[in-house]
């Protein structure tokens, strides 16, 4: 190789620069060979990059024989600043091409120049030095060890590629190394972020995506580095062997810019040849066609300015052209479904134009079968050479199936976590053969862990954790939580969901009454916590105090600046006397709510413009919020209607902004459908939430809510909310953010009032005899909330404004204040510390024997009647259609109406009377009959002397205070009577379906049997009900009622519905038609998919990470490439 006299270092510089940078051995290891290297510089209008890439090119340690620069029809400076370089020397030979010329055939076109020029002998090579210095060949003592032909080479580089001043004598030591390997690649850096890693060799998915293996943004420490074989290597310092390059015919022309890099190396990969990346030569890659820096004309696309579409287009060309027989039409297919899928992505990404692109890339690519056929017949001739590798073996290099979920999971991770990518910290992780001691840790910078664990954040949640949890030692352990307002949890997260979309309940009597909307945000979360329902509600109450803590403490950021202030407000909600009340009380849906109010309540003032412009996806976004609050506690959605309306009065002017509000106020009611459809025909589901109606303090006054005491069990003394209400009315006063102020406390009234309200209203549900009192504790939460956001944004400048007045009266005032306010959250949490005291206890979820419970899973499903004594010498009753009560069950009960037949024969069983009552109790599928806190020692126990004296009644058992009688007529949910009336003579019918909360339904054949007879189905009548008889259709009667004591026969019975049989054998078919449920759930998922997939973020454009500023001269920052000798001066005419 030859050299410019005047630019060649002496022997000892470069020995000491190789013995420095490159030996990792000695010389007289391995053999020295001579090599020829032609560098092909390819420029289309990059004048933005292009004097960084000459600058850089003079600088190299190793002047290559011959510099070739192709232009393609650059109409920037480009072509001025390569004719200049041309004038001084540093390229020999420049060709220019049409500006639709692509990559590979200006590379092609490049080396016939340069073969022409040689074949004219108009100019000659420059004289060859070996690694910088001719002079170097002399230092080997065996010139065995140089072979006799020198080794030609292909240097590729861009116009945005830098190489550092070692990058190509780094490549041919490699390959003097190893002389095996034809291809050579460099390591990738950034070219403003020069210390950034691009690429270290590349390979592809199987979905024809480029994967690098390295993280975004990920620093390069040497974790990557040595020579390694891999799929393929970037363009952009690839050195290639002539031979190698004549062989396999160049790059592919039908891949005129993108992925032909990967084409080609797998092609070679094919033929047999290896490919490495070589990590000690760096270039410095800017990526500009990639990140849109510039229009891609190669090829003549017919979408220049959207390189995603050519890129997509490429991959799918590219994997389509290296399938080969029977595995063609599969990857086609695997493609077109991948594409289908992103396009679907792009599209709830709210990214059209992308999603437009990827299914336009994949009908361009699939549109040119001419180039298809030349790249496979391209890639065929590869593989048929005399050292060619299997396609198999080949396929071995590329990614993993699972690289790519696993980059999108950690990606989806880092930011639910609030983790900045850009963000790059050592462990000792990262030493490497450079820095052996960095095992030691660096004590600039501070790991991970340490920084998660002294965030304020993990403190306050850990402190309330741990006081959360010795609050409720008496709740932890094995069983399931249930008292107060909970009933038990069902197994899993596939029974919540069952519960709700089925469209007849197996809860007494049965029902048709829509499911509560709580239960899919309910079963959401138990879905996340592997599946167990008792876990969700576990979170939900146990763990009450640390996430209301942690979510206020999040909703305070970027509106209260002072710390402790923020930490104040978090621990006092967190132990408002709501929360202790709901976990006292087992009320899920308050503490559901108690949970979510703080970011309902930041959305809500970014809607209306407090803090930030509003935007339509905030009205989704708020209205997805609102409705999941309102699914646990409906009243909340009339404080947001009522809040909606003053704003809109207000504060709200304009009309979109009262549009938005309407929208966040009325899109929830189309979210909750049908359950919101059955709270507007039932109003007073309007002030109740999930679980049993209770336990209230009918004591309740006005003050108590006031002073945010709820009331009921768990409430803490009326005292400690005296200093938060006192706070709040001193907010008003203090001068400053007085409309922020007065904003919250036209939220906290209106808390106020709802809770006034509820402390003296009383509703009548259907499912309810006796009036029940709605419970205040998410009106206080209310209430309580907006006071501690008033006196947390004074106390935000509470600091300031002591430090700027004179000592008066102000500051002993304030400190007292400040006692005041401390003492309410140390109250609080003493008391929770003392533990939690109420109804909710854990235990187990049974409730009948265990032989009960077994026979009633069988297939003739009979139940069992639940017998409870009360405090006022009443006797309650639960029909059981189920072994098990479940959450949920009461929200979906049937009407009082409904069952009003089998009160009268519990009153009759109970007091003795001795008619049909038993007959007619077995007619309703009742086989047992079970007393609850029965005395089993005791004696004279009135009413289970009754029963046992009662015909047709047998005792079986006596467990844990309770007795069990079995019903001595048949008793089965279906069964076929002999007479007319219902309930006499009755056999039993053989069910069809097993579970016990599936639905009754009945496939079966009746035996020829006397006239008259009757098939009953006890089930409450319900017009969806669909009976056929011999396939001809029937309609259903109810039940005959109970006689009254006159002897006059009485009503109908709803609870119980029959037909008439034929004297024949019959074939009967009894279901419940759900079809209206299920479009009422189809229309409601429609609804939610829109609002999610509206509430959603745009997909933001590709962030280019090697992002710089551009200079006002349009020339790009050149980069840090070393500077072994001084730079040419580029003249720029």
């Amino acid at each position: 190789m030859a050299s410019d006299d005047a630019r060649v270092d002496d022997l000892e510089t470069i020995t000491e620069d190789l013995d420095a940078h490159f030996f990792a051995e000695d010389l007289d290891e391995f053999a020295l060979r001579e090599h020829v290297v032609t560098t092909v510089l390819v420029s289309h209008d990059g004048a933005r990059w292009l004097p960084a890439v000459l600058t850089a090119l003079s600088r190299s340690t190793l002047r290559p024989d011959w510099v070739i620069g192709v232009d393609t029809g650059s109409v920037d400076d480009t072509q001025v600043l390569m004719r200049a370089a041309a004038d001084t020397g540093l390229i020999d030979l420049l060709v220019e091409l049409p500006r639709d010329t692509g990559f590979g055939t200006a590379v092609a076109r490049g080396i016939e120049a340069e073969g022409e020029l040689l074949a004219d002998g108009s100019h000659g090579p420059h004289e060859p030095p070996r690694y910088g210095a001719h002079e170097l060949v002399a230092t080997v003592e065996d010139p065995a060890d140089l072979l006799d032909a020198p080794v030609a080479w292909i240097w590729l580089l861009h116009d945005d590629s830098a190489p550092d001043p070692a990058a190509l004598a780094s490549l041919l030591l490699a390959a003097d190394r190893d002389h095996t390997v034809e291809i050579l690649g460099s390591k990738l850096r950034g070219w403003r972020n020069e210390s950034m890693l691009v690429e270290c060799g590349v390979t592809v998915a199987r979905s024809g995506n480029r994967v690098t293996g390295l993280e975004r943004r990920e620093l390069d420490q040497g974790q990557h580095d040595g020579v390694r074989d891999v799929l393929a290597v970037s363009t952009a310092g690839m050195l290639v062997r002539r031979d190698v390059w004549d062989a396999l015919g160049g790059f592919d022309p039908a891949l005129p810019m993108f992925r032909d890099d990967i084409d080609f190396c797998w092609r070679a990969r094919r033929a047999g040849y290896r490919v490495v990346v070589a990590t000690d030569a760096v270039v410095h890659h800017r990526e500009a066609a990639t990140h849109s820096r510039r229009v891609v004309d190669a090829g003549s696309p017919k979408h220049p300015e959207r390189p995603r579409r050519l890129d997509r287009s490429a991959a799918i060309h590219l994997m389509r052209a290296h399938s080969s027989g029977l595995r063609r039409p599969f990857v086609t297919t695997r493609l077109l479904v991948g594409t289908i899928v992103r396009a679907i992505g792009l599209l709830l990404g709210k990214a059209p134009d992308q999603a437009r692109d990827e299914w336009g890339a994949f009908r361009d690519a699939v549109r040119d079968r001419a180039a298809l056929r030349s790249s496979r017949a391209r890639v065929d001739s590869a593989g048929r050479g005399p050292a060619s590798v299997s396609d198999s073996d080949v396929r071995t290099l590329l990614a993993h199936r699972g690289v790519q979920a696993r980059h999108a999971l950690e990606s989806v991770a880092d930011l639910v976590a609030g983790r900045d990518s850009v963000e790059v910290r050592r462990s000792v992780l990262d030493s490497t053969p450079d820095d052996p001691s960095a095992w030691l840790g660096d004590d600039h910078h501070v790991s991970r862990l340490r920084r998660w664990a002294a965030q304020p954040a993990t403190l306050l949640v850990c402190g309330l954790v741990l006081v959360a949890l010795i609050g409720a030692r008496s709740l932890l352990g094995a069983g399931e939580l249930l008292g107060g307002a909970l009933v038990p949890a069902p197994a899993g997260a596939a029974d919540l969901w069952a519960a709700y979309t089925s469209a007849w309940h197996e809860v007494g009597a049965g029902s048709a009454a829509d499911a509560p909307a709580w239960l899919i945000p309910l079963a959401l979360l138990a879905a996340l916590l592997r599946g167990s329902a008792s876990s969700a509600v576990d979170v939900l109450l146990l763990l009450l105090v640390p996430m209301a803590g942690l979510t206020s403490y999040l909703a305070l950021r970027g509106v209260v600046v002072v710390r402790w202030a923020r930490i104040w407000a978090a621990v006092t909600y967190a132990t408002l006397p709501a929360v202790t009340g709901a976990i006292s009380g087992g009320r899920i849906g308050t503490a559901a709510a108690i949970v979510l109010l703080p970011w309902l309540a930041r959305s809500c003032a970014r809607l209306v413009g407090i803090g930030r412009a509003p935007t339509w996806r905030r009205v989704f976004g708020t209205s997805l919020l609102l409705a999941v609050v309102a699914s646990f506690t409906p009243v909340l959605w009339l404080a947001a209607a009522l809040l909606a309306l003053i704003a809109s009065v207000t504060y709200v002017r304009d009309a979109k902004g009262r549009v938005r509000l309407l929208l966040t106020v009325l899109v929830p009611v189309a979210l909750l459908m049908p359950w919101s459809l059955r709270i507007i025909r039932e109003p007073a589901l309007l002030w109740l939430e999930p679980g049993l109606t209770g336990p209230t303090d009918a004591h309740l006054t006005a003050l108590d809510v006031a002073l945010l005491r709820p009331g009921g069990v768990g409430s803490t003394p009326l005292w400690l909310g005296f200093g938060i209400v006192l706070a709040g009315l001193v907010a008003l006063a203090v001068p400053g953010r007085r409309r922020p102020v007065a904003a919250a406390w036209v939220v906290g009234l209106c808390g106020l009032m709802i809770g006034v309200v509820e402390s003296v209203l009383r509703v009548t549900v259907s499912a309810i005899p006796d009036p029940v009192a709605p419970w205040p504790g998410v009106a206080t939460a209310l209430w309580g909330g907006a006071l501690i956001l008033a006196a947390t944004l004074t106390m935000d400048r509470l600091p300031r404004l002591l430090a700027i007045s004179n000592f008066t009266w102000r500051q002993p005032a304030a400190g007292m204040l400040l006692i005041l306010l401390a003492l309410a959250p140390l109250g609080s949490l003493a008391l929770v510390v003392i533990g939690i005291d109420g109804p909710l206890t854990r235990g187990s979820r049974d409730v009948l024997p265990a032989f009960v419970a077994a026979d009633m899973r069988g297939l003739q499903r009979p139940r069992a009647l639940v017998l409870s004594r009360l405090t006022d010498h009443r006797l309650a009753y639960d029909l059981l259609s189920a072994p098990e009560p479940a959450l949920g069950d009461l929200d979906v009960a049937g009407p009082q109406w409904v069952t009003t037949e089998i009160d009268l024969l519990v009153a009759r069983l109970a007091g003795g009377v001795g008619a049909d009552e038993i007959t007619m109790l077995a007619a309703h599928g009742i086989r047992y009959v079970v007393l609850t806190r029965v005395d089993v020692g005791g004696e004279g126990d009135p009413l289970v002397d009754t029963l046992d004296g009662q015909r047709g009644v047998r005792r079986l058992a006596s467990r844990g205070g309770d007795a069990v009688w079995q019903l001595s007529p048949v008793s089965s949910r279906a069964q076929v009577s002999a007479s007319a009336s219902v309930g006499r003579g009755s056999a039993p019918v053989r069910m069809a379906v097993e579970e016990p909360r599936v639905t009754t339904s009945i496939d079966t054949t009746v035996t020829a049997g006397p006239a008259g007879r009757r098939l009953i189905l006890a089930e409450a009548s319900n017009g969806r009900w669909l009976w056929s008889i011999n396939g001809i259709s029937v309609t259903p009667q109810a039940g005959v009622g109970v006689e009254s004591e006159g002897g006059v026969e009485g009503g109908l019975d709803p609870s119980v519905q029959h037909v008439a049989l034929p004297d024949e054998s019959a074939r009967v078919v009894v279901t419940f038609d759900g079809t209206s449920r299920r479009r009422w759930l189809w229309a409601q998922a429609a609804v939610i998919i829109g609002v999610v997939i509206l509430a959603l973020p745009s997909r933001r454009r590709e962030i280019d990470d090697d992002a710089d500023e551009v200079p006002e001269s349009g020339a790009e920052r050149e980069p840090d490439v070393g500077n072994p000798s001084p730079p040419i001066e580029v003249v720029q005419p």
